[in-house]
């Protein structure tokens, strides 16, 4: 049996106990069948679902019930059948991450990752889209709303959700400060692997560690040494993107402070922000790599001098 209700400009189809919300273009327009939408009452976690679910979205404006309740609380819906009139960034984003989920590419992105995190599937190009679209629809223009676009972002569970939260960490410069330290230090500890830390670390740490040298010394000198790996390996890396402004009597204690470690992710790290700063200061490195040669593991001298003529 399918139950009809019009309120306003908004129709409300309720179809074998699942709902969803059409937006009507005037109180006088037709209702969406229940063989046109098809929906079940909360939005779809799988990337091959998603794909239809967000291409009724896109097409007919109609919502799933959950679609609509989500970051609204569970007080009623929205009556509007546009995300993006909705205000909601955390479901005009799941919307257009949908629009583009391929299923076959999902698990093999997991897989890579060694995470059993869902992905919806969608490469750098389609998330570049995505975040294009959101920044579009949802200006940022002060820190309280930076703060929120992001952490709302960061709470849902798909991959690609957490990585826009990182591009729009990164992506508003004039948010980045030592005032959300903070923040970041929360996206670090808990994305806790390489693809959502590095990010974070050198084009949000790294930026705030240039530009507030002063402020941010003692963090960087407090996460060299803290329990958390990654917020010891932030501390090598983020001043990856200094060049001619790397403070390198710090960086030089902080690596030879780190070289004991045995992790891969520390080891890595030493070579790597080594190996980019002697691209600015090549005759430096070469010294301080040879001097400590002792010191280093393999696979921090290898990735140190790799582009650097050591014998």
């Amino acid at each position: 049996m399918v139950v009809v209700v019009v309120v306003a400009a908004v129709v409300l189809v309720a179809v074998s106990g699942a709902s969803v919300v059409a937006g009507a273009v005037s109180t006088g327009a037709s209702v969406v069948s229940s063989s046109t939408v098809g929906f079940v009452s909360s939005p779809p976690q799988d990337a091959a679902s998603s794909i239809n679910t967000a291409t009724r979205v896109r097409d007919l404006g109609v919502f799933t019930s959950g679609e609509c309740i989500r970051g609204w609380g569970t007080t009623g819906i929205p009556v509007t059948g546009s995300l993006a009139a909705m205000g909601d960034l955390v479901s005009f984003a799941a919307a257009e991450l949908s629009l583009r989920a391929d299923a076959a590419k999902a698990g093999p992105m997991a897989a890579y990752l060694k995470t059993d995190m869902p992905f919806y599937g969608v490469q750098k190009k389609g998330r570049t889209e995505v975040l294009r679209a959101v920044k579009k629809q949802f200006p940022i223009e002060d820190n309280d709303a930076y703060r929120e676009a992001i952490l709302s972002l960061w709470a849902q569970p798909h991959r690609e959700e957490k990585y826009l939260a990182i591009a729009i960490a990164k992506e508003y410069a004039a948010f980045l400060s030592h005032d959300n330290v903070d923040l970041y230090r929360r996206l670090i500890v808990e994305g806790a692997w390489w693809d959502l830390v590095d990010d974070v670390a050198i084009k949000c740490v790294g930026i705030v560690h240039r530009d507030e040298r002063d402020k941010m010394a003692p963090v960087i000198e407090q996460w060299v040494d803290d329990e958390d790996m990654w917020l010891r390996r932030t501390s090598l890396i983020s001043p990856i993107k200094h060049k001619a402004d790397t403070d390198y009597e710090t960086l030089f204690d902080h690596c030879l402070r780190r070289a004991h470690e045995k992790e891969f992710f520390i080891r890595k790290a030493i070579g790597w922000t080594l190996r980019e700063y002697a691209k600015t200061e090549p005759d430096r490195v070469r010294n301080f790599l040879l001097e400590h040669r002792d010191r280093w593991s393999g696979l921090s001298f290898r990735e140190a001098a790799k582009h650097l003529d050591v014998t």
